[in-house]
């Protein structure tokens, strides 16, 4: 299959197309497209963003906030605008190669605890293919911004009603365990789950079934710690 197949397989026909991309190595491609998805929608988040309503929001915490002088405020609106742009396109620009490689490494250990032995490389490419679903997500979050814009840069996340989190009752914390481990399993999320295994079936030579519930483990337990536990201990940390 030819690069171009892969990247339309990968989406209408993954079985065949994931053990093809892995089996040639290949993990520049959806590395690109992933970040040109996030760097897309880093754009639309500068200009569409309300980055006042952010600001005004964490400082509503701040017992001293009416002593904060009209100039002070604004002051520090620009601020938080300049240094939210800087980070969402750092994040769109190197996010991609970071969480591949760390999903790489996850998926790498993961298997050979389970007995199989797949190389890093090819570990990579699988977790390198499986971020198209999230460069999809990022695509069609742009439109749903713009429609709904302004909105404040913490809610762009939640525009798409992909996850569970949608199916909670309206007045739910934003912030609770449970909100949070039903943002968690969002459609896409399980999308790159099902890519990554169909991948690292190839790269470590096992049963597609057991590729996609290894992957599944170490998705669930990441979620768990790094998109559950951890916001809630940070969120109940003194300040």
């Amino acid at each position: 299959m030819t690069t171009t197949q892969i990247l339309s397989g990968a989406l209408v026909e993954p079985q065949r197309a994931l053990p093809a991309a892995v089996e040639r190595r290949s993990a520049l491609v959806p590395i690109l497209v992933a970040t040109v998805a996030g760097l897309a929608l880093a754009a639309i988040v500068a200009t569409h963003a309300d980055f006042e309503g952010a600001v005004l929001q964490r400082l509503s915490s701040d017992p001293k906030v009416d002593q904060i002088s009209p100039h002070d405020l604004s002051e520090k609106v620009e601020q938080g605008r300049k240094l939210a742009i800087a980070t969402g396109y750092a994040v769109a620009a190197g996010g991609p190669v970071a969480a591949a490689a760390l999903a790489a490494l996850g998926l790498a250990l993961t298997f050979r605890l389970a007995g199989a032995r797949p190389s890093l490389r090819a570990s990579f490419s699988a977790a390198s293919w499986a971020l198209l679903p999230g460069a999809l997500r990022a695509l069609l979050t742009i439109p749903a911004l713009i429609r709904l814009a302004p909105v404040r840069p913490d809610e762009v996340p939640r525009l798409l009603p992909s996850s569970l989190a949608a199916l909670l009752p309206a007045g739910a914390a934003v912030g609770s365990p449970l909100a949070l481990a039903a943002a968690a399993l969002d459609l896409f999320s399980l999308w790159a789950v099902v890519l990554a295994g169909l991948g690292m079936a190839e790269a470590a030579q096992v049963p597609r079934r057991r590729a996609i519930a290894l992957t599944l483990i170490l998705f669930v337990a990441s979620a768990a710690v790094l998109r559950v536990a951890l916001p809630t201990l940070l969120a109940g940390a003194p300040r």
